[in-house]
């Protein structure tokens, strides 16, 4: 017995009368929502129980219609007639016929599924947004010996190789760490498909992945080709897709050393360092005795760097954690809590062959006479015909260290003013730079310090 609401046609809101469930044989409080089975792989919408009836109560020749919203994920997802809400099992109807139609414009009917099995709705694309089901009275009486149920099906896959977890709601989480590309074996189980009858090609050859330029599925060897870091929504089940995320891992630790006052940058955005021009600093020995600390001690700014090749935000689920102390670096990469990746770094020392920095800077190994400061009357030539660079040393506070340099570099020829000169400086040191009655003054105070009066006239400075 069913109590329904005297002043609504349809109590449960599900878009067929309660008179017309009723005398189908469903539940006209049921909400006509889909229920779906434990593992999240089939879900099923009763259209009709057991019944038997006269058709001219309804009206119309059209006893039943329900247009049932649907995603196919891109064919992935199948959709049956079934007289089982889980699994394959013949129906039949008597005196009437089964139509169907979807969004895209296919359509059929039939009156019955092949013998022992459920029927597969042939949609006539992957796109899909919606199925039509009516059923139609081709005689005075029509009714029906099992009950009949709309099912939608997502088979199940897994990916070798790769770190795998599945939460309570079946949700599938994979990620892989290491050298890219690199090929998975993708496993596809069907143990749950609600129809006997062999795979159709379109269901076949149907893939799990979402669309990506990184990752290719051939759906023949069942294999996965991942070319380049990324993210991926995998078919986890009907409502909610998982995520594989694939990563190409790399920590860096003073591979190219940032040493304060060098002209080597780390670019965060494409993961590398570049080069700026190094003029003033251009051969190794200025460049070791600039980043020397008051005490001679070079100070390294350097930390570890660990980068996965994924652009944007991870999921909350993949977290990465890096440590160092002194010239050790280690890199984890965790995948819920366990660690799937981990690298160590030893940071160069100053003066070791990798470490020669020659490759580093515009000059070669030094190979200056009089000091690198001061260089010689050749230095103020610069890389190519036309081109010009010259320096001052602003002051030598103690041994083999300058407090700076008021320099200027041309790739050709240009004429001189007192602003063309740049002005570089120690942290360290106190230097000031001035213009004064139309003289520009550049003091330095720091011990055996020189003050430079720069000036414009006709020729030049």
């Amino acid at each position: 017995v069913s109590f329904t609401d005297p002043f609504l046609a349809d109590t449960d809101a599900d878009g067929t009368d309660d008179y017309v469930e009723a005398l189908l044989g469903s539940d006209p409080n049921d909400g006509g929502a889909p229920q779906s089975s434990p593992g999240g792989r089939v879900s099923s919408l009763k259209l009709s129980g057991i019944f038997s009836a006269d058709p001219s109560v309804f009206g119309t020749n059209v006893i039943y219609e329900r247009t049932i919203p649907v995603d196919p994920k891109a064919g992935w997802v199948q959709f049956f007639l079934s007289a089982d809400p889980e699994c394959a099992a013949p129906w039949t109807l008597s005196g009437a016929t089964l139509e169907w139609s979807d969004s895209t414009g296919a359509c059929g009917s039939l009156s019955a599924s092949p013998s022992g099995d459920s029927w597969r709705i042939p949609v006539s694309s992957s796109e899909v947004a919606s199925i039509t089901i009516r059923l139609v009275a081709t005689s005075p009486w029509v009714s029906s010996d099992t009950p009949l149920y709309f099912l939608s099906y997502s088979p199940d896959a897994y990916i070798s190789g790769c770190a795998w977890t599945r939460d309570s709601n079946g949700i599938d989480r994979f990620a892989y760490a290491g050298a890219l590309p690199h090929s998975f074996d993708v496993t596809i189980d069907r143990t749950d498909r609600p129809c006997l009858a062999a795979l159709l090609p379109d269901e076949a050859y149907a893939s799990p992945f979402s669309a990506s330029p990184a990752i290719s599925y051939d759906p023949t060897n069942q294999s996965l080709v991942v070319s380049s870091p990324c993210t991926a929504a995998v078919r986890s089940t009907l409502d909610s897709d998982g995520i594989l995320a694939v990563m190409e891992p790399r920590l860096t630790y003073g591979d190219k050393c940032g040493w304060r006052g060098t002209r080597i940058e780390w670019n965060s955005a494409e993961s590398s360092y570049r080069t700026v021009p190094a003029y003033p600093l251009d051969s190794r020995c200025l460049v070791e005795s600039w980043n020397a600390a008051t005490n001679g001690c070079r100070s390294c700014l350097c930390i570890p760097v660990l980068t996965t090749g994924i652009e944007g935000s991870m999921p909350d689920w993949i977290e990465t954690a890096t440590d160092f102390n002194g010239t050790e670096a280690q890199a984890d990469i965790l995948f819920c809590g366990s660690s799937i990746w981990y690298d160590e770094k030893i940071h160069p020392a100053p003066g070791t062959e990798e470490d020669s920095r020659s490759d580093l800077l515009s000059g070669d190994e030094c190979g200056c006479s009089g000091g690198c400061e001061s260089g010689n009357c050749d230095d103020i030539e610069g890389a190519s015909l036309g081109s010009v660079r010259f320096r001052i040393p602003l002051g030598v506070p103690r041994k083999d260290q300058v407090s700076g340099f008021a320099w200027f570099s041309f790739d050709a020829p240009e004429t001189l003013h007192a602003d063309t000169f740049s002005v570089l400086s120690r942290p360290d040191s106190d230097v000031s730079d001035a213009v004064t009655n139309g003289i520009r003054l550049v003091a330095c105070r720091d011990p055996r310090g020189r003050t430079l009066e720069i000036a414009d006239n006709p020729t030049g400075v």
